[in-house]
This record gives structure tokens, C-alpha cells and sequence, in this order.
């Protein structure tokens, strides 16, 4: 009896064994499974606190873009209507315009005045070599020789004319005047004005019309350099 039981108690410590050691199996499984997708899950937060920080980097970056892609094309629409508007040459930078109307029975006969930009420098190396100052038509006249434009000054007179209103237009006396200075005595604001005359008449003597008249001057600076 006790060798029967004996024999079937160590004939069940095998499967103890065997299941113990199953058991025992299974918990490291379970765990390496547990540790495995703790990590898993470790790895996907940290890829996505990345994921979320380069969004995060990328929505400022866009931001940047949208603030400084108008300001870019503002400036750049500026400086090419700025190009387009004058005829200064391309070391020379656009003032401005001076103009004026007038007509047969109201002559225009006017001082005009303009602003150089803030701060501007010009190269008094520079000489206006040749000027058109007037058409000679309707008794225009202008004695206005190019040395006496302005050191650093390029102007470009021109004026409305026609076979119809036969009108006349000139430019003179021009004057460049330093409107503000630093501590040190260099000037930060110039301003440059000329006298502007224009006239006209009708073709037909015994017509009450009169024609209209225009005069314009575009203003360049030569920048020091």
C-alpha cells in the first residue's frame, strides 16, 4: 500500500514539476510581453512628443512665412513700380516727381517742391552733363544750364505737346536745401525744388477754347557710395 502510494505520488511529481515549470514559463512570458509593450508604448509616447514638437515648429515656421511673404512682396511691388514709373539710370535712385498743369487762359507758372528719402547721401562727384529744359514753344523759355543742377541731381524735364493746343513748357532755377541735420552736422533730409512753367492756345484764332498744359520733372539721386 504505502509503495503503491509512494509510486503514485512520485509518479505525479513529474507533472508537478512539468506544470510548475509551465507555470513557471508563463510569467516570463507574460512579463516580456508586458515589458515588451511598455516599451512599445514608451517609444510611440516619445515619437509622438517629437511628432508634436516638429508640428509644433512647423505651424511657427508657417507663421513666419505668412507674416513675411506679403511685407516681401509689398517691397518688391514697390521697387519694381518705383523702376517703372521713372527713367533714372541704374546707379541712380527715384526721388520723386515735380508737376504742374495749366491751360490757355490759366498758365501754369509755379515753384514745386520735393522730399529726398530720409537719410539719403548723394555723390557730389556726380554732374548733370546735358538737360532739355523747355520746348521753346508759346514763349517758354528757360536759361537753365546742366551745371547748375545740383551736385548729386539728375533731372528729366519733359512736357504736353501738340499740334492742337500748341503748348509751351519749361523748368528752372533749381535748388537743393538741407531741411534737417544730426549732432555731427550731416544732413538727413534734403529737399530739391524747381520752377515749373507751362502755356497753351487754341489752333483756331477765333475760338474761345483753350487747351490745357502739363510740365513734369523726374527727380534722381546719385547715392554716395
Amino acid at each position: 500500500m504505502n509503495d503503491s502510494t509512494s509510486s503514485v505520488s512520485r509518479s505525479s511529481e513529474p507533472w508537478r514539476e512539468q506544470n510548475g515549470r509551465a507555470r513557471k514559463a508563463r510569467i516570463p512570458h507574460f512579463a516580456v510581453t508586458f515589458a515588451s509593450s511598455s516599451r512599445v508604448l514608451r517609444s510611440s509616447i516619445i515619437f509622438c512628443g517629437q511628432v508634436s514638437s516638429d508640428s509644433q515648429s512647423e505651424v511657427r515656421t508657417l507663421r513666419v512665412i505668412r507674416i513675411a511673404l506679403p511685407v516681401a512682396f509689398t517691397f518688391l511691388v514697390s521697387a519694381a513700380m518705383s523702376r517703372a514709373q521713372s527713367n533714372c539710370p541704374e546707379e541712380f535712385r527715384y526721388a520723386g516727381t515735380l508737376s504742374g498743369n495749366g491751360s490757355g487762359d490759366a498758365p501754369l507758372d509755379a515753384r514745386k517742391t520735393l522730399k529726398l528719402p530720409p537719410d539719403a547721401s548723394l555723390d557730389v562727384s556726380f554732374q548733370q552733363k546735358s538737360v532739355r529744359a523747355t520746348n521753346g514753344s508759346r514763349g517758354a523759355h528757360s536759361s537753365l544750364r546742366p551745371q547748375d543742377v545740383p551736385k548729386g541731381i539728375l533731372i528729366i524735364p519733359s512736357g504736353e505737346s501738340d499740334n492742337v493746343s500748341h503748348q509751351g513748357w519749361a523748368v528752372s532755377d533749381p535748388e537743393l536745401k538741407a531741411l534737417d541735420k544730426d549732432a555731427s552736422g550731416r544732413i538727413t533730409q534734403y529737399q530739391f525744388g524747381m520752377r515749373l512753367f507751362c502755356n497753351a492756345s487754341s489752333s483756331d484764332p477765333n475760338s474761345n477754347y483753350y487747351g490745357e498744359c502739363s510740365v513734369q520733372v523726374e527727380v534722381c539721386y546719385r547715392p554716395l557710395r
